[in-house]
Protein backbone atom coordinates (compact mmCIF):
# COMPACT_ATOMS: atom_id res chain seq x y z
CA UNK A 1 0.00 0.00 0.00
CA UNK A 2 1.35 3.47 -0.79
CA UNK A 3 2.12 5.53 2.28
CA UNK A 4 1.45 9.09 3.31
CA UNK A 5 4.15 11.71 3.11
CA UNK A 6 4.70 14.27 5.83
CA UNK A 7 6.08 17.72 6.50
CA UNK A 8 6.48 20.01 9.44
CA UNK A 9 4.29 23.14 9.49
CA UNK A 10 4.73 26.11 11.82
CA UNK A 11 1.83 26.59 14.26
CA UNK A 12 2.12 30.40 13.97
CA UNK A 13 3.13 31.37 10.42
CA UNK A 14 2.15 28.09 8.67
CA UNK A 15 5.49 27.88 6.86
CA UNK A 16 5.98 24.31 5.56
CA UNK A 17 9.34 22.76 6.48
CA UNK A 18 11.22 19.71 5.33
CA UNK A 19 10.35 16.35 6.87
CA UNK A 20 13.07 13.83 7.60
CA UNK A 21 15.23 15.40 10.25
CA UNK A 22 14.13 16.10 13.80
CA UNK A 23 13.05 19.71 14.17
CA UNK A 24 11.28 21.57 16.92
CA UNK A 25 11.17 25.21 15.89
CA UNK A 26 10.23 27.13 12.75
CA UNK A 27 13.25 28.51 10.90
CA UNK A 28 11.22 31.65 10.03
CA UNK A 29 9.56 32.73 13.30
CA UNK A 30 10.90 30.33 15.95
CA UNK A 31 7.52 28.88 16.98
CA UNK A 32 6.72 25.18 17.50
CA UNK A 33 6.16 22.85 14.57
CA UNK A 34 3.44 20.29 14.02
CA UNK A 35 3.59 17.20 11.85
CA UNK A 36 1.19 17.38 8.93
CA UNK A 37 0.30 14.81 6.29
CA UNK A 38 0.74 16.12 2.76
CA UNK A 39 -2.04 15.60 0.28
CA UNK A 40 -0.70 13.63 -2.64
CA UNK A 41 -1.96 11.31 -5.32
CA UNK A 42 -0.05 8.33 -3.92
CA UNK A 43 -1.73 8.49 -0.50
CA UNK A 44 -3.86 5.47 0.36
CA UNK A 45 -7.62 5.75 0.13
CA UNK A 46 -9.77 5.48 3.26
CA UNK A 47 -10.71 1.94 2.20
CA UNK A 48 -7.02 1.01 1.80
CA UNK A 49 -6.37 2.24 5.34
CA UNK A 50 -9.34 0.33 6.80
CA UNK A 51 -8.20 -2.82 5.00
CA UNK A 52 -4.66 -2.32 6.34
CA UNK A 53 -6.06 -2.07 9.91
CA UNK A 54 -8.06 -5.26 9.46
CA UNK A 55 -5.16 -7.20 7.95
CA UNK A 56 -2.49 -5.87 10.28
CA UNK A 57 -0.64 -8.40 12.40
CA UNK A 58 0.67 -5.62 14.64
CA UNK A 59 -0.84 -5.10 18.05
CA UNK A 60 -1.63 -1.93 19.92
CA UNK A 61 -1.02 1.42 18.32
CA UNK A 62 1.17 0.02 15.53
CA UNK A 63 -1.92 -1.64 14.10
CA UNK A 64 -2.64 1.87 12.78
CA UNK A 65 0.85 2.26 11.33
CA UNK A 66 -0.51 3.29 7.93
CA UNK A 67 -1.50 6.61 9.52
CA UNK A 68 1.65 7.20 11.56
CA UNK A 69 4.68 9.21 10.39
CA UNK A 70 7.20 6.45 11.17
CA UNK A 71 7.34 2.73 10.49
CA UNK A 72 6.58 0.25 13.28
CA UNK A 73 10.08 -1.26 13.25
CA UNK A 74 11.37 1.99 14.81
CA UNK A 75 9.07 1.47 17.81
CA UNK A 76 9.80 -0.43 20.98
CA UNK A 77 8.83 -4.06 21.42
CA UNK A 78 6.37 -3.09 24.14
CA UNK A 79 2.66 -3.42 23.49
CA UNK A 80 1.57 0.20 23.63
CA UNK A 81 -2.12 0.91 23.10
CA UNK A 82 -4.70 -1.72 22.35
CA UNK A 83 -6.06 -1.14 25.83
CA UNK A 84 -9.54 -2.49 26.54
CA UNK A 85 -12.76 -0.51 26.53
CA UNK A 86 -14.71 -1.75 29.54
CA UNK A 87 -18.50 -1.64 29.34
CA UNK A 88 -19.87 -0.40 32.67
CA UNK A 89 -23.50 -0.79 31.66
CA UNK A 90 -26.38 1.57 31.24
CA UNK A 91 -27.12 4.19 33.88
CA UNK A 92 -30.26 6.22 33.28
CA UNK A 93 -30.11 5.87 29.52
CA UNK A 94 -26.40 6.60 29.26
CA UNK A 95 -24.10 3.77 28.31
CA UNK A 96 -20.81 4.16 30.15
CA UNK A 97 -17.53 2.75 28.88
CA UNK A 98 -14.13 3.23 30.42
CA UNK A 99 -10.83 2.99 28.53
CA UNK A 100 -8.34 1.16 30.76
CA UNK A 101 -5.13 3.03 29.99
CA UNK A 102 -3.44 1.55 33.07
CA UNK A 103 -2.67 -1.48 30.91
CA UNK A 104 -0.11 0.49 28.90
CA UNK A 105 3.52 -0.37 29.76
CA UNK A 106 4.05 2.53 32.18
CA UNK A 107 0.42 2.58 33.28
CA UNK A 108 -0.22 5.87 31.52
CA UNK A 109 -2.11 7.10 28.46
CA UNK A 110 1.05 9.10 27.70
CA UNK A 111 2.69 5.92 26.38
CA UNK A 112 1.16 6.25 22.91
CA UNK A 113 2.63 9.70 22.30
CA UNK A 114 5.94 8.72 23.88
CA UNK A 115 6.18 5.58 21.74
CA UNK A 116 5.65 7.65 18.59
CA UNK A 117 8.02 10.46 19.59
CA UNK A 118 10.83 8.06 20.53
CA UNK A 119 10.32 6.02 17.34
CA UNK A 120 10.78 9.21 15.29
CA UNK A 121 13.78 10.15 17.45
CA UNK A 122 15.36 6.72 17.01
CA UNK A 123 14.84 6.88 13.25
CA UNK A 124 16.57 10.26 13.36
CA UNK A 125 19.60 8.80 15.13
CA UNK A 126 18.94 10.11 18.65
CA UNK A 127 20.54 8.13 21.46
CA UNK A 128 18.54 9.69 24.28
CA UNK A 129 15.68 11.97 25.27
CA UNK A 130 14.87 14.56 27.91
CA UNK A 131 11.49 15.68 29.23
CA UNK A 132 10.15 17.92 31.95
CA UNK A 133 7.32 16.29 33.85
CA UNK A 134 5.35 16.27 37.06
CA UNK A 135 4.97 12.51 36.80
CA UNK A 136 3.25 10.46 34.11
CA UNK A 137 5.08 11.82 31.06
CA UNK A 138 8.39 11.25 32.84
CA UNK A 139 7.49 7.68 33.75
CA UNK A 140 6.33 7.05 30.20
CA UNK A 141 9.54 8.44 28.69
CA UNK A 142 11.69 6.44 31.12
CA UNK A 143 9.79 3.23 30.33
CA UNK A 144 9.73 3.51 26.53
CA UNK A 145 13.32 4.81 26.37
CA UNK A 146 14.52 1.81 28.39
CA UNK A 147 12.78 -0.51 25.93
CA UNK A 148 14.44 1.37 23.05
CA UNK A 149 17.89 1.21 24.73
CA UNK A 150 17.91 5.01 24.77
CA UNK A 151 19.15 7.21 27.60
CA UNK A 152 16.46 9.21 29.39
CA UNK A 153 16.61 12.25 31.62
CA UNK A 154 13.50 13.50 33.39
CA UNK A 155 13.41 16.99 34.91
CA UNK A 156 10.88 17.07 37.78
CA UNK A 157 9.77 19.56 40.42
CA UNK A 158 10.97 18.82 43.95
CA UNK A 159 7.31 18.21 44.88
CA UNK A 160 7.03 15.12 42.65
CA UNK A 161 5.55 12.18 44.59
CA UNK A 162 8.13 9.65 45.78
CA UNK A 163 6.25 6.77 44.13
CA UNK A 164 6.49 8.51 40.72
CA UNK A 165 10.20 9.21 41.24
CA UNK A 166 10.74 5.55 42.13
CA UNK A 167 8.95 4.46 38.95
CA UNK A 168 11.03 6.80 36.77
CA UNK A 169 14.27 5.65 38.41
CA UNK A 170 13.27 1.97 38.19
CA UNK A 171 13.39 2.27 34.40
CA UNK A 172 16.95 3.61 34.64
CA UNK A 173 16.30 7.25 33.82
CA UNK A 174 18.35 10.09 35.24
CA UNK A 175 16.22 12.36 37.42
CA UNK A 176 16.96 16.05 37.81
CA UNK A 177 14.89 17.66 40.58
CA UNK A 178 14.41 21.43 40.56
CA UNK A 179 12.72 23.72 43.05
CA UNK A 180 9.75 25.92 42.29
CA UNK A 181 7.23 25.87 39.47
CA UNK A 182 8.43 23.61 36.66
CA UNK A 183 6.81 25.73 33.91
CA UNK A 184 8.44 28.92 35.13
CA UNK A 185 11.85 27.36 35.68
CA UNK A 186 12.24 25.90 32.20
Amino acid sequence: MPSFSYRYTCVRCATPQTWGTIRYRCHVCGQNLRIQRKANADAPSAMDVVTAFQESESEGMWRYGALLPVEAHWGSRLRVGGTPLIDCGDDGGVRLRIKDEARNPSGSLKDRATELVLAVAKRGGCKGAVTASTGNAGASLACIAAAQAMAATVVVPASTPLAKLAQIRAYGANVCEIGGDLRRRL
